[in-house]
């Protein structure tokens, strides 16, 4: 599944400590099902719930939360862009360890499109599709988001 190792691979570059303690995260697959396009094409879909659980952590749950913002930017943008969607498609849970440590587990409703191309032998071949480049579309190509709080854009904010 492409976006699970996407989303391993943006939030190892993002959070320092989790490339020093890689054995702290765990990406999970859960309530997965098969969806078939509905027409004579074997071409289908995946909709899951991918969890991400770091343990042990002792950074701050933003970083967590930027990083797999930057993720669903590119690989999942309906959970940044539709409005019913970003309400409740990213979720976590905290189990508080001590003062300075937590295991922080972030659960994300997600999709992976597959192609089914049949070859010139006759056999069927799966082809992943990871989401388009949204960049040109939503106007932010070449660009770092820009964040508001409390209503105040501040212009720059890098993903």
């Amino acid at each position: 599944m492409l976006k699970a190792d996407a989303l391993r691979a943006v939030v190892m570059d993002r959070i320092p400590w989790l490339k020093e303690n890689p054995d702290q995260l765990m990406i999970c697959v859960r309530k997965g099902n098969v969806v078939a396009a509905g027409m004579p094409a074997a071409s289908f879909e995946y909709r899951y719930t991918l969890e991400l659980l770091v343990m042990d952590y002792p950074g701050d749950l933003d970083e967590l939360s930027i990083a797999i913002l930057a993720w669903a930017n590119k690989h999942q943008p309906d959970l940044i862009f539709n409005s019913d969607r970003r309400t409740q498609g990213i979720a976590f849970e905290a189990d508080i360890l001590s003062t300075d440590c937590a295991d922080i587990l972030f659960s994300m409703t997600t999709t992976d499109a597959v192609k089914v191309e049949k070859d010139s032998a006759g056999r069927l071949t799966p082809h992943p599709k990871d989401e388009p480049d949204y960049s040109a579309i939503m106007g932010n190509e070449n660009r770092s988001w820009d964040a508001v709080f409390d209503g105040e854009m501040v212009s720059g904010a890098s993903a």
